[in-house]
């Protein structure tokens, strides 16, 4: 991260760089070849679909399962709202207040799932080239001399002449090349075929583990990735772990006893007390070897573990509350595990082991690897899966992790499956979706955010009016369909969702449009009249434009910044991602605006009056 001086420094850059654009005219542009990809550790579900596949990145640790609310009355299929999924709420923020509710930008709408302690659970290739025209801004050269000699500072991109390393070329010193090879020889001596022979039934082992792996269409290092060391087919096996080399909850049972390990207890507190417990072990530590090549937390580094001054780059951002209610239930998960379990069983569960700060590192592990897997014998469980974690995240990519029964009759026992998603060259990186998330989840998660994301979104937050004549009839009928007065809907770059406009419909319907009707005589799945369709689009356009206003810097700003390869590479790995994501979300509240002015151009007004 470097020092607070080097952070001092670069604030300043990005300060005057910042204050320089609004004179500015240089023209800076990106050229994208082919989607974009980064890089961390494994899945959720496949990338082209919505419909989580058996396997999921288990990014919900503290929630239950998102449910779906239908707004209809008891007097039949027409009169309803719709299918709102309320999945998607949590903080509100000011926002632009209308004759019968209030839509608001939202400051962390879209993680409320993470914080709930109902239950636990959870392509393509191409470079992007910059170019620039113009010289620098005089004043920025100082700056960057100040910066001289930080080019090779932990975190920051690695040039082109290394896109990975740990297959050859780093000398054998290296401590992380011996992690991989003590990694292998671990999972060899356990039953997992890693070897470049075959052997009867199995043949040569596909992927080799690089010690340092580039993402050439972001530009940033990315860590430890799986590179095949031969040709793999679509669809082929890469490899199969037994069931004994995971850490689950029944292993945790196993090591603590059914007493501490009780059948109420989260999957995930119960995994990262033993991930912390094993840890502590050091070399005696049956997983050890697995442990040894995880990341430390300052190299996954989510935003909830950010220093006060890197998150202040997130400013207006919905990532922020996000952030800060992540922050608050770890330390309420911590409390009542000192409570229910550290003060009971001291013995086993030492404090000067099960400290704040490991369990903050067991849960960066878990929300960044912990895998969801399906098709056990027992069951759904979520696993921290050793080598299969170790895979980069492609937002295209389809490859998938799954569990199966293997054997005959009754000798039949579990295991964990990897399959291909597609083709792949020999010494090409070998990807894994970690699902379909943007990047506030990303960045809360995993530490990292793509500047090229198709799943990318930010959330609009919208509350009924307590001021409204009609306020207890709308939260009553909301209510009857399970649904709250305030809720959280997802903006993305090419759509927003319909059940945005239903939600906006009931709430911009006043007395003179509802004409003694009964709000369940009505249908809110299409438009009510022109004049309350026109109000719903201008409250949505006002609420992006609120959202827009709450950034500290423009669109154009961050353009410029990162487009400059001199200034953005003389920020930290952390700051270049709070950048990218604040950019991207003002791109996205952009077009919204763009395209919701189109639908009111189509509107003749006034018609007035419902649908008869």
């Amino acid at each position: 991260m470097g020092t607070a001086s080097q952070w001092t420094v670069r604030c300043m850059l990005l300060a005057a760089w910042s204050a320089s654009n609004n004179a500015g005219s240089e023209a800076f542009t990106f050229t994208y070849r082919s989607p974009t990809h980064h890089a961390t550790t494994p899945p959720r579900q496949q990338a082209t679909s919505t419909t989580p596949v058996t396997s999921q990145r288990c990014d919900r640790a503290f929630s239950s399962p998102p449910s779906a609310g239908t707004l209809a009355s008891p007097h039949g299929p027409k009169r309803r709202l719709g299918h709102l999924h309320a999945d998607r709420q949590d903080g509100i923020a000011a926002g632009p207040a209308r004759s019968s509710g209030t839509l608001r930008a939202a400051p962390g709408g879209s993680h409320s799932n993470y914080y709930s302690s109902a239950s636990e659970g959870r392509g393509g290739s191409g470079r992007r080239r910059r170019s620039a025209s113009g010289p620098m801004f005089a004043e920025d050269k100082g700056w960057l001399d100040a910066l001289k000699g930080m080019a090779d500072e932990p975190g920051l991109p690695l040039g082109p002449s290394k896109k990975m390393s740990g297959l050859g070329g780093v000398v054998a010193e290296d401590s992380r090349v011996a992690e991989n090879n003590a990694l292998k020889e671990w999972m060899g001596e356990n039953g997992v075929w890693v070897y470049d022979k075959s052997d009867w039934g199995v043949g040569p082992h596909a992927l080799s583990v690089a010690v340092d792996t580039v993402d050439e269409n972001e530009n940033e290092t990315a860590g430890r990735g799986m590179i095949a060391n031969r040709e793999i087919k679509e669809g082929d096996e890469l490899f199969t772990l037994p069931i004994d080399l995971l850490l689950t909850k029944d292993a945790a049972k196993k090591e603590f006893g059914a007493d501490v390990i009780t059948e109420d207890l989260s999957e995930y507190i119960a995994i990262a007390l033993l991930a912390v417990h094993e840890k502590a072990k050091g070399k005696d530590s049956f997983w050890s070897s697995y442990i040894g090549v995880l990341p430390t937390v300052e190299e996954v580094y989510p935003t909830y573990l950010w220093a006060e001054e890197d998150l202040a780059l997130l400013e207006g951002s919905p990532v922020i509350a996000a952030t800060e209610s992540m922050r608050r239930k770890l330390e309420v998960e911590y409390a009542t595990v000192e409570n229910d379990l550290l003060d009971k069983f001291p013995e086993i569960l030492p404090r000067e082991v099960h400290t704040f700060e490991e369990f903050q590192w067991a849960f960066a592990m878990l929300f960044s690897r912990a895998i969801r897997l399906g098709g056990l014998s027992t069951g759904e469980a979520v696993a921290l899966v050793p080598y299969a974690d170790l895979f980069n995240h492609n937002p295209f990519a389809n490859s998938y992790i799954d569990a199966r029964q293997q054997g005959l009759f009754f000798s039949k026992t579990d295991e964990v499956v990897v399959y291909a998603d597609r083709s792949y060259k020999k010494m090409e990186q070998v990807y894994i979706s970690y699902g379909p998330k943007g990047n506030a989840d990303l960045l809360l998660l995993y530490g990292f955010s793509l500047d090229r994301n198709p799943y990318n979104s930010v959330d609009v937050t919208i509350s009924l009016d307590e001021n409204d004549e009609l306020y207890e009839r709308k939260k009553a009928f909301l209510s009857e369909a399970g649904l709250p007065p305030t809720k959280a809907f997802p903006l993305y770059n090419d759509r927003y969702p319909d059940e945005l406009l239903q939600y906006l419909r009931l709430i911009q319907l006043n007395t003179d449009q509802l004409r003694g009707r009964t709000l369940e005589d009505l249908s809110f799945e299409k438009k009510l009249t022109d004049v309350n369709e026109l109000m719903v689009l201008d409250s949505l356009v006002e609420a992006c434009k609120a959202a827009i206003a709450g950034y500290p810097t423009t669109e154009e700003q961050d353009s410029k910044l990162m487009n400059d390869p001199g200034m953005f590479r003389a920020l930290s790995k952390t700051q270049r991602m709070a950048v990218k994501h604040r950019r991207q979300e003002k791109v996205i509240l952009r077009r919204t605006i763009a395209a919701v002015n189109k639908e009111k151009e189509k509107l003749r007004i006034p018609l007035g009056g419902l649908p008869q």
